[in-house]
């Protein structure tokens, strides 16, 4: 995913972020990968990935 440019980068230089706390606020909820969808699509259908995905 890194190769195809799908992993942004936020403000901390990271490619995660918490997904926010459970309600008592202790706990964060866990971390989870930020992905581009678009960037990640377009390479799905230049790859055909969708025709084999659909016949399974």
């Amino acid at each position: 995913m890194k190769d195809i440019g799908c992993l942004t980068i936020n403000e901390d230089k990271s490619n995660t972020v918490h997904i926010g706390k459970l309600k008592d606020g202790k706990r964060p909820l866990p971390r989870v990968l930020l992905i581009d969808v678009e960037t990640l699509r377009d390479s799905a259908e230049e790859y055909n990935l969708y025709a084999e995905q659909a016949r399974e």
